[in-house]
């Protein structure tokens, strides 16, 4: 087999809300990565929220995390969404 390649991408997490616009602040993590060709690589994001709606039977504010990996032009190479 060849030599490995590796690309550089960004990874970015932006949050979205219960009206599906955009949390105030996102993206939350944007950070440039280095990932080699056919393998993974897993990027791990913690943050506080703050002015967070709770979830409740009569409100049920719902929030989507969307983490994204894109190249340096914003095309999105892939992608994963988490609801919470």
């Amino acid at each position: 087999a060849g030599p490995t390649k590796s690309k550089n991408v960004r990874a970015r997490v932006n949050l979205y809300g219960s009206s599906g616009k955009i949390v105030p602040g996102s993206p939350f993590l944007s950070r440039n990565i280095s990932v080699d060709s056919n393998k993974m690589k897993m990027v791990e994001v913690q943050t506080v929220l703050r002015n967070t709606k709770l979830w409740s039977v009569v409100t049920p504010n719902l929030y989507v995390a969307s983490g994204e990996i894109v190249d340096f032009e914003n095309n999105v190479l892939d992608n994963v969404n988490q609801t919470f």
